[in-house]
């Protein structure tokens, strides 16, 4: 089961086609989150104790606040608008900051580079 559900994931993206698979960028958000701030995330506390039950919840889990859902979401929003490679018809481009690492830099176990 997913931290943050694909139909919240639709919504923020106002993906409007249901016929379209947006799985595997939810949960490659997902997996980038928990990746950088070091520890799984779980979308309840049921599932948090079900994961350490069977031995499999890591180190420092913890159960998803509304700021790692946002910090989820962002990065699917990147992952999603940017499948390609090569973008066409943008006059300027600038990159952003990066406002999800921003959000999580509280959650970090083990702060490194």
């Amino acid at each position: 089961m997913s931290i943050v559900t694909e139909q919240i994931a639709r919504e923020h993206c106002k993906i409007t086609d249901s016929s379209e698979d947006i799985a595997v960028y939810l949960s490659a958000a997902e997996q980038i989150v928990q990746d950088y701030i070091g520890c799984n995330v779980y979308a309840t506390q049921e599932m948090l104790e079900t994961a350490m039950t069977d031995g499999v919840a890591g180190i420092s889990p913890m159960v998803t606040t509304a700021a790692i859902n946002a910090a989820i979401l962002l990065v699917f929003g990147d992952l999603y608008r940017d499948r390609e490679s090569t973008v066409v018809g943008r006059v300027s481009v600038s990159e952003l900051p990066l406002a999800w690492r921003r959000i999580l830099s509280t959650y970090r176990i083990g702060r490194g580079v």
